[in-house]
């Protein structure tokens, strides 16, 4: 999209890592909300952050694209004013999938 900046860019993958690394850091001191999520390094916390976050941003442009090679500007009506249900959900087109791929795999190995 023309309207996307570096700022934007920056700032969506400063946050989703700055996130991860937040809940490594209440994970690691035991916080009673993070109880259940599994004992990985801080490391592995904004590695996966990180590349969620990267992929999340690889899902709007891809789907950006896709719009525009048809030459639509919204992908649905059903949520007027916000370009449909696909611009709501762009992100997770390779996000979701890595993020499970990473959570089996991490998971598989933790438990051999």
């Amino acid at each position: 999209s023309p309207t996307k900046t570096w700022t934007g860019v920056l700032g969506g993958v400063l946050g989703g890592t700055g996130t991860a690394a937040a809940i490594a850091g209440l994970r690691r001191s035991g916080s009673f909300f993070t109880k259940s999520l599994p004992p990985w390094t801080c490391t592995t916390w904004v590695a996966l952050g990180l590349a969620v976050s990267v992929l999340a941003l690889l899902g709007d442009l891809v789907e950006s694209l896709v719009k525009r090679l048809a030459r639509v500007k919204d992908s649905g009506s059903l949520f007027p004013g916000h370009g449909g249900c696909l611009d709501r959900m762009d992100s997770l087109l390779f996000s979701a999938p890595l993020y499970f791929w990473f959570v089996t795999a991490a998971t598989a190995t933790a438990n051999n």
